[in-house]
């Protein structure tokens, strides 16, 4: 029984970074699209990461209008910022 538990999770496992995988390739796809488009160092994306959790309404990341809190988001999640600037990491991702 527990065998089959744990084939049915390495299976699913499998399937989910496969997925991720394909998720990752079709952002970067749309990124260096826009790249194409705007060239300029200030509107090009060099470098992203995908977050482990959306931005909060309740912690402010999110304005009343819907807009991100950039100031606020990169206090908050520093290490993550942190992570785009510094040395190669697995969680982040070049276009």
């Amino acid at each position: 029984m527990f065998e089959d538990i744990k084939k049915d999770a390495a299976e699913r496992m499998q399937k989910s970074v496969a997925a991720l995988g394909n998720a990752m390739a079709k952002i970067r796809a749309g990124l260096a699209a826009h790249n194409a488009q705007n060239p300029a160092s200030s509107q090009s994306i060099k470098r992203f990461s995908l977050l482990t959790t959306p931005p909060s309404i309740g912690d402010g990341e999110i304005t009343e209008k819907g807009y991100v809190n950039q100031g606020l988001v990169q206090r908050l999640r520093a290490d993550d910022v942190a992570l785009l600037f510094g040395e190669n990491h697995p969680s982040v991702m070049d276009v």
